[in-house]
């Protein structure tokens, strides 16, 4: 036992503070672990009396004895110690050892505990019961997903933490990628007025609004918790005009990512809980961040889900197109073909040529439905490239035209092109030539032999208007006005039959608002259609 106190260092190892004690209760020695129960400095104790740091007047400090003294051993007591950081701490006191005779001086071991609460035992019971229903409660609201489960389980941490409003704030990032905060959820207390209308408090910015301590503390995974009146002046002028004393804060978060936080405000008095009802509290932070976090999981599959449901229809829709579109072109493709195969040797030149035509038209009509398709496609797939610049708008109207020049001669069509080749647009070119090509097509489709186009561009303030005009068939009002529908999209046969591809149009109004740009159309039937592309103007036009 002499050579235990002799050489006091291996109590370093252990878990627990103990203190070798000598007459009038004098420190001799003590390990890390009491150093830091008594909040000193490494070997900081000894030489130093327990007396001096034990709480004056408290009752329990009163029945301390002279410890080496102790004649019955082992002795349990409670004292209270003023630590150096000047919070009163309890602990638990056990001497292990006492007097030894036939040592040089008489000394004595104790072993020393901190007591994490204050309450009566029964009364931190009860209270450890009612937090441990209400969390159960909670955990199975919130696992069943039942109505209204956030605000039910607000409610009931309200209650045992004896607070006035709890909330939870959510977090989001603006249009700068400032991080920001906003209030969802609120509970209060009859009497107290709610802050979840606050329109501060739903935009409120941590750096801007100087909670950037709030923003540091949360985000560590630390609790942030005291009286307003102590908090710098930044984060006073937003909590006390709510009323707030004490304030009670725990970060919510889903897996490693900082979700926002649940709150608990005292309003009528300044109320710190003690350690153990904090981390019994926690638990409510735990079990939202699950629910949160599997809600955001069932959103993402359902929305998912939501997009196969998509997909599988667009598949029904194209096969639905394909089946009754190529119908037409493969019908006529295929009649004219029987026809020349059967009458090969009664044709003259002239008359063959007639009927070849015929099948190129068929053929050209077949490839431009399978064209329009597979570009839709893409775009509805994110596979169609885009890569906008400055375009040259009349350089890709004149491209469009090469592209149906054909159409034009067979139909017998004047063009009449009215566009400033100076005028610059901001779009992709490829996909813009598509729209103009489309359009094209759709005007030769529906006006008559020797009929005539128009394509003009005008300026708007910062952008350009591009109008292709036809004095063809016309459309109907309720044509028009579906015009743009996959279901009500324009299929009806051209002047010269040829077959309507359904899908153009819807194609062209895809590829437009991808450029940033609008489309519309007007059109009576019999006086021809207009349809309406505007583009953003390019910087240079703009100058």
């Amino acid at each position: 036992m002499e050579s235990f106190f002799l050489d006091f260092s291996v109590a370093n190892h252990l878990s627990e503070a103990m203190l070798l004690i000598g007459p009038g209760n004098q420190i001799l020695a003590a390990n890390h672990e009491a150093d830091r129960l008594f909040d000193t400095p490494p070997g900081g104790l000894p030489g130093h009396s327990i007396g001096q740091f034990l709480v004056a007047g408290s009752p329990m400090n009163l029945a301390l004895p002279d410890l080496v003294s102790l004649e019955n051993v082992p002795w349990f007591g409670t004292l209270k110690i003023k630590a150096r950081s000047g919070s009163p701490v309890t602990v638990m006191v056990t001497v292990v050892s006492s007097g030894h005779q036939h040592l040089s001086v008489k000394r004595a071991c104790l072993i020393a505990r901190k007591i994490h609460f204050e309450k009566p035992e029964e009364e931190s019971l009860q209270d450890r019961i009612r937090y441990e229903t209400a969390i159960s409660q909670a955990a199975f609201q919130l696992s069943h997903d039942t109505p209204d489960a956030v605000n039910k389980t607000l409610m009931s941490m309200l209650m045992i933490s004896k607070a006035h409003r709890a909330y939870i704030f959510e977090n989001f990032s603006d249009e700068d990628g400032d991080l920001l905060c906003r209030q969802t959820f609120e509970q209060c207390v009859p009497g107290v007025e709610p802050q979840i209308d606050n329109e501060i408090l739903q935009k409120l910015s941590y750096e801007k609004s100087g909670l950037g301590r709030l923003r540091d503390q949360l985000s560590s995974h630390q609790v942030m918790s005291g009286h307003v009146r102590d908090f710098p002046q930044m984060e006073r002028e937003i909590l006390e005009p709510q009323g707030i004393k004490t304030i009670l804060i725990f970060p919510i978060f889903l897996q490693n990512e900082w979700f926002g936080y649940i709150g608990f405000d005292y309003l009528f008095s300044e109320t710190l809980l003690p350690e153990t009802d904090v981390v019994l509290l926690s638990t409510a932070a735990e079990l939202l961040g699950n629910y949160f976090q599997k809600k955001r999981q069932f959103l993402s599959i359902q929305q998912k889900n939501e997009e196969l449901i998509r997909l599988n229809q667009d598949k029904d829709r194209i096969m639905k197109m394909l089946s009754h579109d190529l119908k037409g072109p493969a019908g006529s493709l295929m009649a004219h073909l029987d026809l020349i195969m059967t009458h090969l040797g009664e044709y003259d030149t002239a008359h063959l040529k007639k009927q070849m035509s015929k099948v190129y038209a068929a053929a050209q009509a077949g490839h431009q439905l399978l064209t329009d398709l597979l570009l839709w496609t893409q775009s509805q797939s994110g596979g169609l490239t885009f890569k906008p610049g400055t375009v040259d708008l009349r350089g890709i109207v004149d491209a469009a035209l090469k592209d149906v020049n054909g159409s034009l001669i067979t139909k017998s069509i004047d063009m009449d092109v009215q566009i400033d080749p100076d005028l610059l647009v901001v779009a992709d070119q490829n996909t813009l030539r598509i729209v103009f090509r489309n359009l094209l097509s759709n005007a030769i489709k529906y006006s008559w032999l020797g009929g005539t186009i128009r394509v003009a561009a005008v300026k708007k303030t910062d952008a350009i208007q591009v109008v292709f005009e036809d004095n063809g068939t016309g459309m109907s009002p309720d044509t028009l006005q579906s015009l743009w529908s996959e279901e009500g999209s324009l299929q009806k046969p051209g002047t010269g039959n040829e077959p309507g591809t359904g899908i153009g149009l819807i194609l062209c109004r895809e590829l437009v608002m991808k450029n940033r740009g609008t489309i519309r159309a007007e059109s009576e039937p019999g006086k021809g259609s207009r349809f309406f592309v505007t583009l953003p103007a390019a910087i240079n036009e703009l100058n």
